[in-house]
């Protein structure tokens, strides 16, 4: 089973093994197993089953995955190439407008060093394209470098000089 990162209760991320199926347009859909469709495939069947998750990419109209009342359990945002950064504001869209408290999952092609920015726009998965298990610990390591930012953000809303007002 693929590994991913992924972030806990209380923001601390670690490697876990990611059960659900990353189905692609030209896949069949696996029978009774957690899937993440594309937005169009997860659409027609958003009515008879609503355990499966979606992703779309970073243009897709957000509203959409919010039509039929009750939202997807999972929407994974896929990163076709490093220079798209088009998730990031998607992500913050998902997370501030439309209130989406469920797994926000960044896929694709992206860089440890974002890692930070893309949990500060809400993001609490991560699985990125072609890591094999030894990157991905590497990645984790990474991550753990990477702890506050000044600004504030959707992972923490207040700026760094007011948290540290507050602390005093």
């Amino acid at each position: 089973m693929p590994l991913i990162i992924k972030l806990d209760q209380s923001g601390t991320p670690a490697l876990v093994e990611d059960h659900w199926h990353l189905v692609q347009e030209a896949m069949p859909t696996p029978e009774n197993a957690a899937c993440i469709q594309p937005l169009t495939r997860w659409q027609e069947s958003a009515h008879s089953s609503s355990a499966n998750g979606v992703w779309i990419s970073g243009g897709d109209d957000t509203a959409t995955l919010f039509d039929n009342g009750s939202p997807p359990p999972l929407i994974a945002i896929h990163f076709p190439r490093l220079a798209d950064g088009r998730g990031f504001s998607t992500a913050r869209l998902l997370r501030g407008r439309h209130h989406f408290t469920s797994e926000l999952r960044a896929i694709g092609y992206f860089m440890a060093d974002q890692l930070l920015f893309l949990k500060r726009c809400g993001f609490d998965a991560f699985a990125p394209a072609e890591r094999n298990e030894t990157e991905l610990s590497d990645w984790l390591a990474r991550f753990a470098d990477l702890r506050s930012a000044y600004q504030g953000g959707q992972d923490e809303l207040s700026p760094l000089l007011h948290q540290q007002r507050a602390e005093t």
